[in-house]
């Protein structure tokens, strides 16, 4: 079988840009749009600082004018990035291509600690004995792990992979992959935002030596 996604239902370095910055930073913000001629200044690096707030290029522009980033869509064969303050939304549009979706389907590092922590096994592992009987029973009844084999390289693969289609298609909710073998699961918000990913398989007490 090869790879693919299935639809469902469900929930859920731095970057230099002067130009963006100096831009935003006197005040071309106007209205409910960027100007082109930010728009046309952003490149695939910017789109990783756009969606990632923890980058050097994100803090140092966006912020200033006070923007968050709130999501990412295809419209139109275009990438949709939306950002918004207390004032207003904005949207910043490039093409989609398939870099630029690549770029988009970035996982950042909070997305992958987040993953790595609740699904891959040998990450887990490591949080068992901190946790109270009752809420490690618990946590096995209601999640499921990533395969036991996957490295840490697979996983962050695979789920890139995974949204990267997912994100092209414009699917929201559930979302599950083929991959290597096997099914992940995702979760995608309907502002494009990947909020959850796992794999499907059941792990017992026994498995971390319980």
């Amino acid at each position: 079988m090869g790879e693919g996604g299935v639809y469902g239902s469900g929930y859920m370095g731095e970057n230099s840009t002067p130009d963006v910055f100096r831009y935003i930073t006197n005040g071309i913000l106007d209205g409910w749009e960027l100007s082109g001629k930010i728009a046309g200044i952003l490149v695939i690096d910017d789109i990783e600082t756009i969606i990632d707030p923890d980058a050097s290029t994100f803090d140092k522009g966006l912020a200033a004018a006070g923007f968050l980033p709130l999501g990412k869509l295809i419209k139109g064969g275009k990438i949709v990035v939306k950002l918004a303050n207390k004032e207003k939304e904005i949207e910043v549009a490039v093409e989609a291509t398939d870099t630029a979706i690549q770029a988009a389907a970035k996982l950042s590092n909070k997305q992958i600690k987040h993953i790595l922590n609740g699904h891959m096994p040998d990450t887990f592992a490591k949080q068992v004995n901190y946790m109270p009987e009752a809420d490690f029973t618990k946590y096995l009844e209601d999640n499921t792990f990533f395969n036991s084999s996957w490295t840490k390289e697979d996983i962050i693969s695979g789920v890139e992979t995974a949204y990267q289609s997912a994100f092209k298609d414009g699917v929201t909710g559930r979302y599950d992959y083929y991959y290597n073998g096997e099914y992940i699961r995702l979760f995608i918000d309907s502002n494009g935002n990947l909020s959850s990913a796992y794999g499907l398989n059941k792990l017992t007490k026994s498995y971390f030596g319980k």
